[in-house]
């Protein structure tokens, strides 16, 4: 009996193809899971990041400290230092979208509030988003990305210096 090889590399082949074809399957249920934890474990640490930060997002917030009159804002270098950490913690948000480890809904449904209450304040709009902005550029990107959605929009804050 005569063997045919041709076959036999044909069916080798097949069984190979089918081997790799299973292991990018593997390959790529391994990445999303990776993706999956990755998206986890910043949304943890963020917001016990942000936690630390919320003396600043009550001053920010529509009747708090830092919107009661025409003059209120940071005053004391610390505030400012303090508000300059909020807001790059912030600008993580930003990279973690470009990175694709977050979506724009869940940035709109998560920080929505803290990034408006901040890019809405004149005073530091002015000082750090205008005069400033070349140090800014990560959140100025994350504020146009949520101008979009819905939430974002949905947000009010004034200042009496507004009115």
């Amino acid at each position: 009996r005569k063997i045919d090889w041709t076959s036999v590399t044909a069916f080798i082949s097949a069984i190979g193809l089918i081997l790799a074809a299973g292991g990018l399957f593997y390959t790529a249920s391994q990445i999303k899971l990776s993706r999956q934890i990755a998206r986890s474990e910043f949304l943890r640490e963020a917001y016990k990041t942000m936690q630390e930060y919320n003396d600043i997002q009550q001053k920010l917030v529509q009747d708090g400290e830092w919107r009661a009159d025409k003059t209120s804002g940071p005053v004391t270098e610390e505030d400012w230092f303090r508000l300059q950490r909020y807001m790059g913690l912030l600008e993580q948000v930003n990279q973690n979208y470009e990175d694709g480890i977050i979506d724009r809904e869940h940035m709109d449904s998560a920080y929505s509030h803290r990034v408006k209450a901040i890019a809405t304040h004149p005073f530091i709009k002015k000082r750090l988003l205008e005069e400033e902005a070349y140090r800014w550029d990560n959140f100025i990107k994350l504020v146009r990305v949520l101008e979009e959605m819905p939430l974002y929009k949905r947000h009010r804050y004034t200042h009496p210096s507004e009115s």
